[in-house]
């Protein structure tokens, strides 16, 4: 499992203006066969404007998946997700 460092850059039910990405407690299950593997679970991640992030951690570990997720290509099983004070699944056009 992906550690993170606690997101508390909040007001209420948004992140603040400074935040440019920040997850709740972000999970993803994948199936492989009979076998349900969960690479992300319970991420909680906070990621600044003008912030540089390195996400290292071994093979196999959930860091494609949660850049995935965070890159809005696969959508998480539960949890929030942020970008740019946006809530993940809402669109506004």
């Amino acid at each position: 499992m992906i550690s993170s460092r606690q997101a508390d850059s909040c007001s209420g039910d948004r992140p603040t203006t400074e935040v440019a990405i920040l997850t709740r407690k972000l999970t993803r299950d994948c199936v492989l066969g009979a076998a349900v593997v969960r690479p992300v679970r319970g991420v909680d991640l906070q990621i600044c404007r003008n912030e540089f992030t390195a996400i290292m951690e071994p093979s196999g570990s959930g860091k494609s998946t949660l850049t995935n997720l965070l890159g809005c290509l696969d959508t998480a099983i539960s949890g929030e997700y942020w970008l740019n004070s946006q809530k993940g699944g809402e669109r506004h056009d």
